[in-house]
């Protein structure tokens, strides 16, 4: 098991494997997990979760609108 680290400030041009190679986005999490990965949140947890809540609704939201 890895960790894939994901923050507020973290960029998605990143690998996430450290902590100082954060992502930033919910998408960029799916396109690099494998298995069973760890997903480590960086910073303030609250405004983190509320920001991937928010991006995985709107993803929710376009692909029900596609289907």
């Amino acid at each position: 098991m890895r960790n894939i680290y994901i923050s507020d400030t973290g960029k998605d041009e990143q690998d996430g494997l450290t902590s100082k190679t954060p992502i930033r986005s919910w998408a960029r999490y799916l396109k690099i997990k494998s298995g069973n990965d760890n997903l480590v949140l960086m910073g303030n947890p609250e405004t983190i979760l509320q920001r991937l809540h928010t991006e995985i609704e709107k993803r929710n939201q376009q692909q029900s609108d596609q289907a």
